[in-house]
């Protein structure tokens, strides 16, 4: 696996589910070489 250096970037994704009553039950921290992805994201408005 490749190896990256200090001078690049990284997208760093905190991403929190909710109960009804927004309680937090699951925290996710995902962070992503901005060189190696492209996030496109699509859900329905309400």
């Amino acid at each position: 696996m490749p190896r990256m250096t200090e001078d690049q970037r990284v997208d760093e994704i905190v991403r929190e589910a909710h109960t009804s009553a927004d309680r937090v039950v699951e925290v996710n921290v995902i962070g992503l070489p901005v060189h190696q992805w492209c996030l496109r994201y699509k859900w329905p408005a309400e």
